[in-house]
């Protein structure tokens, strides 16, 4: 049921969701309260946790969460370096800080569990689930501008060459390929 504007010109700004619309995410079922969400049938953004107009952090995402638990500091400070250019540049966009993750089809949610580029963690297809849209704002992304994003020889992004940035919050398609991941704030999702 996504829908591509007339444009079509394989931009994220040109997919659409609507209310009701299926969803995809990797729910960690052995965190508990992911558990207790599903329980609820519903699951809600950190976002909407924290206080209107302020700076995002006071309540993280899940994945943000789970990077911390596993004191995966070099990720942390990537995500942190993204997140400050975002609140630098385009402040309008949804935060990967506490914005919830999701991919627009079943095709691409399994592109990031298989092969070589696999994301690892709880990004297994047993963990996969379909949601369903009820509200919110979102974002929608090329997640592999991430993925291959030019890295230092410790991981870390390398600063000095941050020009991707800018076409990741764009919406720009990384290859012919994409894998586009919907953030969200503020919003509710039925299972």
């Amino acid at each position: 049921r996504l829908k591509w504007t007339p444009a079509g010109c394989g931009r994220a700004m040109d997919l659409k969701l609507d209310v009701g619309d299926s969803l995809y995410c990797y729910l960690d079922l052995e965190n508990v309260s992911v558990r207790w969400a599903i329980s609820r049938g519903a699951l809600i953004s950190a976002s909407e946790l924290n206080e209107p107009n302020s700076n995002p952090g006071r309540f993280v995402s899940h994945t943000i969460a789970s990077i911390l638990t596993h004191s995966n500091t070099l990720k942390f400070k990537n995500e942190l370096i993204v997140e400050n250019f975002r609140l630098n540049k385009c402040p309008e966009k949804i935060s990967r800080i506490d914005g919830m993750y999701f991919f627009i089809d079943r095709d691409s949610a399994l592109t990031v569990s298989r092969g070589l580029d696999a994301w690892g963690g709880h990004f297994v297809e047993s963990n996969l689930h379909e949601v369903l849209l009820r509200n919110g704002r979102y974002s929608i992304y090329d997640s592999q501008w991430i993925t291959y994003a030019p890295r230092c020889s410790d991981g870390l992004l390398d600063e000095s060459r941050l020009e991707w940035i800018t076409k990741y919050f764009e919406g720009e398609p990384y290859n012919e390929n994409p894998i586009w991941e919907v953030l969200l704030n503020g919003a509710k999702y039925a299972f």
